[in-house]
C-alpha cells in the first residue's frame, strides 16, 4: 500500500503538473496575438462564449458599474441570469486585469491544471498509486484531445468540467472532511456560474461515483456489493427519469418501497450506511453552491420564467422524448452511432480543418476524445488485472459510454436513465455533456496499469520508457490544435460615439417583412451560427458600444427594440425605416440631449411643451425606476410619462430587488464559508505547533 503523500510532496506535484500543462499548452503562444481560429463557423460559438466573460470588464471599465443587465444585447437583457454569464465568477477578473488574448490562455491553463492536479490527487489517494504511476495518469489526462477539440469546436464553457476531478477528490479522498466539502462547493461554483446544464451533469457524475466508492469501501460487504450498488443506481435513475410516463405518486411509491427494502435487507442497509458520509459531504458542497450562488440562481430562475427557450419551440416535438429533434443535426451527431466510430474517436482529436458540404461541418464536433489507442489499451488491461482497485472507474466508464450511444442502442440508456431527470430533460447534444467522464476513466486506467506493472516487474526502466513513449503520442497529436485555436488575431472595429443597435438582415428584400419574420429567418437559417459579418457579431459590437438585437442566445426574452441599421451578410448597412431614435416622444416634439446609456442606467435631458410620453428603445422591465415622471410599457418598450411642459433631467435605473437580495445572500454566504475555512486552518496550524 502506498503511503499518503505529505503536504510538501503535494506542493512539488502541483508544480510538476503545472509543467505538464505549460508543455501541452505551449502551442497557444505560436500566434501570440491570436484569439480565435480562422474557421468562421467554429469561431462563432467561441466568440459567443468568450463574450460571456467580458460583460464584467466592459461594465466596470467603460461605465463604472457592475452589470446587473446589459443594454448591448437583445434590446436590453438581464445578463446575470444567463446561464453562461460569468460576471460573478472569479475567472471574470482575469479578463478585467489582463488583455483578452492573455486572459483566455490563462483561464484554460488554470482549468487544465486544476483538472490534472485533481487526477493526480485522486490517483495517489483513492487508487493508492505511486508518484510516478499517478503522474502518468495525470499526463495522459492533461494531454488528451478532449479539451483542445472542444475549444476548437467553440464550446469554451465545457472547459469548466475540468474542476470535476478535484471536486471528486475533495469529497472522496481518505482525508475528506467538512472543510474540504466547503472547498468542493466553492469549486463547483465555477461550473454553476457558467456551465449551465453542465453543472447538473457533473453533480450526476459525482453522485454516481461516490455511490460506487461507498460500495467499494465496505469492509464487511458481500461479493456483490458493487453489482448491488449499480443495480440500485440504475433502478432509481429509471424511476425518476421516466416520471413523464410514471406519475409522481407512483414514483414516490416506488421510492417508499426502496426505503422499506433498505430498512430490512442487510446488504442494502450496509451500503446506504457506507454512503452516508459521502452524501453528507456532497450535500454540504451543494449547500455552499445554493447559498453562495444565490446571486446567480435567483436571476436565472427569473429569466427562465420570463423567457423562452428557442430550440424547445422550433426544433423539439411536443413534450415527448426529443430524438431525433434537430433537422439540421441528425441523431448520429448527438450520440456515438457505432462501435467503430467510438473507437475511432477514442484515438483521434478534432480535425484542425474541415469542409462544409451541406453548410454543416463534415467532421463530428463532439465525438473526439483524443486519448489515443495506447492509453485505451492500457485502460482495458488495468480493468482486467487491477479490477478490485479500479472497479468504480470501470463501472462509470461503461455507464457513461452506454449513455453516449443513446438511441443507437436497442435499449436507449439515455432515455431510460438520464432524460427526465430534473434539469436534464432538455439537454441538446447529450454527447458533449457526458464523454468527459470517459476521458477521466481512460486516463486513470493508464496510471493503474503502470502501477500494476511496477509491482510485477523487477526492472522498472522498460515501464518508465514505455510510459513516456505512449504519452508522447497524445502530446504530439493534440497540442498543435491550440495553435489552430489561436491562429487569428482580433482586429477591433472602430468604436462609435453614440449608442445604437443593429440586427442582421438575411437579404435586402427581407426589409419589408415583419420584425418577427426577419428574426425567424436569421435563426432558422442558422445565421446566428454562421454567415455573420463582424459588424453583426456581439463580440465585436460589445467592445465598440453597439447593441446587437439578434444576439446568439437560445434563452430569449420578448424583444421590442428597433435597430437603427440592418446588417446584410456582406457587412453593408441598411437603414431601418421604422427607427425613430434611441429616445423619442410619441405626441409632442422633443429633442433628447446628453443621452447616456449604461448597463444599469439610462440618463438624458429633454424639453417637452406639454404632457408627453418619452420612449426609450430598450425592452420594458417592471424593475426599472425613474427619478421623475412615471414608467410605463409602450408596446414592449420602456417609456417615461411626463405630466407637464418643462425641462427634465431623467434618470432611469435598473433595480431588481430580488437579484440584489440574492447578491447580499451570496456575499454573506461567501464570508461565512471563508471564515470557517480560515478558522479551521488556523486551528490546525496551532495544533501542529503544539
Amino acid at each position: 500500500m502506498t503511503s499518503q503523500p505529505t503536504a510538501r510532496q503535494n506542493r512539488r506535484a502541483a508544480l510538476a503538473v503545472a509543467g505538464l500543462v505549460v508543455l501541452f499548452c505551449a502551442p497557444m503562444f505560436v500566434h501570440p496575438n491570436g484569439l480565435f481560429c480562422t474557421d468562421a463557423y467554429r469561431a462563432t460559438d467561441w466568440l459567443h462564449d468568450l463574450t460571456m466573460h467580458l460583460h464584467l470588464r466592459e461594465a466596470l471599465v467603460d461605465y463604472g458599474e457592475f452589470p446587473l443587465r446589459t443594454h448591448l444585447f437583445g434590446g436590453g437583457y438581464p445578463i446575470l441570469g444567463h446561464p453562461s454569464d460569468g460576471s460573478f465568477s472569479p475567472t471574470a477578473w482575469l479578463f478585467v486585469l489582463l488583455p483578452t488574448e492573455l486572459a483566455i490562455r490563462a483561464l484554460l491553463m488554470l482549468l487544465l491544471w486544476c483538472g490534472s492536479f485533481g487526477v493526480y490527487l485522486l490517483a495517489r489517494d483513492r487508487l493508492e498509486l505511486s508518484p510516478f504511476a499517478a503522474g502518468t495518469a495525470t499526463a495522459a489526462f492533461a494531454f488528451a484531445g478532449w479539451l483542445p477539440s472542444f475549444m476548437l469546436t467553440g464550446f469554451l464553457m465545457q472547459a469548466y468540467y475540468l474542476v470535476a476531478p478535484m471536486v471528486l477528490y475533495l469529497l472522496a479522498g481518505k482525508r475528506a472532511s467538512w472543510q474540504r466539502s466547503l472547498g468542493a462547493g466553492l469549486l463547483l461554483l465555477f461550473l454553476f456560474f457558467q456551465a449551465g446544464n453542465g453543472f447538473l451533469v457533473v453533480v450526476h457524475f459525482l453522485l454516481f461515483a461516490l455511490w460506487l466508492f461507498a460500495a467499494q469501501d465496505q469492509t464487511t460487504a458481500r461479493r456483490g456489493s458493487l453489482a448491488l450498488a449499480v443495480f440500485i443506481f440504475l433502478a432509481a435513475s429509471n424511476v425518476v427519469s421516466l416520471h413523464q410516463y410514471v406519475s409522481w405518486p407512483v414514483a414516490f411509491g416506488l421510492v417508499g418501497l426502496f426505503v422499506f427494502v433498505a430498512a430490512v435487507w442487510l446488504p442494502l442497509r450496509e451500503l446506504i450506511k457506507a454512503f452516508r458520509p459521502y452524501l453528507f459531504r456532497l450535500s454540504l458542497a451543494l449547500i455552499v453552491v445554493v447559498v453562495v450562488g444565490a446571486a446567480k440562481w435567483i436571476p436565472m430562475l427569473q429569466l427562465i420564467d420570463q423567457g423562452h427557450y428557442f430550440h424547445a419551440e422550433h426544433f423539439m416535438v411536443g413534450d415527448g422524448y426529443p430524438y431525433v429533434l434537430m433537422p439540421y443535426q441528425p441523431v448520429d451527431r448527438q450520440f456515438y452511432h457505432s462501435l467503430p466510430t467510438f473507437l475511432q474517436h477514442v484515438n483521434r482529436s478534432l480535425a484542425a480543418k474541415t469542409t462544409y458540404p451541406d453548410g454543416l461541418p463534415q467532421d463530428d464536433e463532439y465525438l473526439p476524445l483524443g486519448v489515443t489507442y495506447g492509453i485505451a489499451i492500457a485502460f482495458l488491461l488495468a480493468a482486467i488485472f487491477a479490477w478490485r482497485k479500479f472497479a468504480p472507474f470501470v463501472v462509470f466508464f461503461v455507464f457513461y459510454a452506454f449513455v453516449c450511444f443513446g438511441p443507437n442502442l436497442s435499449i436507449d440508456p439515455y432515455r431510460l436513465l438520464i432524460w427526465g431527470l430534473p434539469g436534464l430533460a432538455r439537454l441538446f447534444n447529450p454527447l458533449k455533456y457526458f464523454n468527459f467522464f470517459l476521458v477521466l476513466s481512460l486516463t486513470m486506467g493508464f496510471g493503474v496499469l503502470v502501477g500494476w506493472l511496477f509491482g510485477k516487474i523487477k526492472s522498472k526502466a522498460p515501464v518508465v520508457i514505455g510510459s513516456v513513449l505512449l504519452l508522447c503520442w497524445p502530446l504530439v497529436q493534440n497540442a498543435p490544435l491550440f495553435a489552430t485555436l489561436f491562429e487569428k488575431p482580433y482586429q477591433p472595429l472602430p468604436a462609435e460615439e453614440q449608442f445604437y443597435q443593429v440586427h442582421l438582415l438575411p437579404e435586402r428584400d427581407n426589409l419589408t417583412l415583419d420584425r418577427e419574420d426577419i428574426w425567424l429567418k436569421v435563426y432558422l437559417g442558422l445565421m446566428h451560427e454562421r454567415g455573420r459579418p463582424e459588424n453583426a457579431v456581439g463580440f465585436y459590437n460589445l467592445q465598440r458600444g453597439i447593441g446587437t438585437l439578434d444576439w446568439y442566445a437560445d434563452l430569449l426574452l420578448p424583444q421590442a427594440a428597433e435597430p437603427k441599421h440592418y446588417v446584410l451578410p456582406t457587412g453593408e448597412l441598411v437603414d431601418n425605416p421604422a427607427y425613430r431614435g434611441e429616445i423619442w416622444c410619441t405626441q409632442k416634439k422633443c429633442e433628447p440631449t446628453e443621452i447616456q446609456f449604461s448597463p444599469n442606467r439610462i440618463a438624458f435631458n429633454v424639453d417637452v411643451d406639454g404632457p408627453s410620453v418619452v420612449v426609450i428603445n430598450q425592452n420594458y422591465d417592471p424593475v426599472f425606476v425613474v427619478n421623475t415622471g412615471r414608467l410605463s410599457n409602450h408596446d414592449g418598450l420602456l417609456a417615461v410619462r411626463l405630466p407637464a411642459a418643462g425641462r427634465y433631467e431623467i434618470k432611469v435605473s435598473y433595480r431588481p430587488r430580488r437579484v440584489m437580495l440574492g447578491m447580499m445572500i451570496s456575499l454573506a454566504g461567501f464570508l461565512l464559508v471563508s471564515a470557517a475555512l480560515i478558522w479551521r486552518g488556523a486551528v490546525n496550524r496551532l495544533i501542529e505547533k503544539q
